[in-house]
């Protein structure tokens, strides 16, 4: 028995196509907003101060557009779990901090 994991078959239709182009923008807008606000927040006083924590929204950010795109050029079950996982992480981190 072949166990590759293939696409499903609603995203080769065109409400498919729509939904994976609504998902990959949604995550390139999360990810761009999150750049920007640790960008905004690093740039008060017209002064940078980079910290960690702010370096590490702006890596969330990418990672959070990074896998919605991939979702969308090739959507199965892992691809879809593991950009729930780099959406809901962080938000579940940020509020046990």
């Amino acid at each position: 028995m072949d166990q590759t994991e293939q696409a499903p078959v609603w995203s080769g239709t065109v409400s498919g196509l729509i939904v994976r182009g609504f998902a990959a923008l949604a995550g390139l807008a999360l990810g761009a907003y999150l750049a920007w606000f640790a960008h905004l927040e690093a740039t008060v006083d017209g002064l940078t101060r980079w910290t960690g924590g702010l370096v590490a929204v702006v890596v969330t950010g990418v990672a959070i557009a990074a896998s919605w795109i991939f979702w969308a050029i090739r959507p199965n079950r892992v691809t879809v779990a593991v950009a729930g996982l780099v959406t809901v992480l962080p938000l579940v981190f940020a509020y046990i901090a």
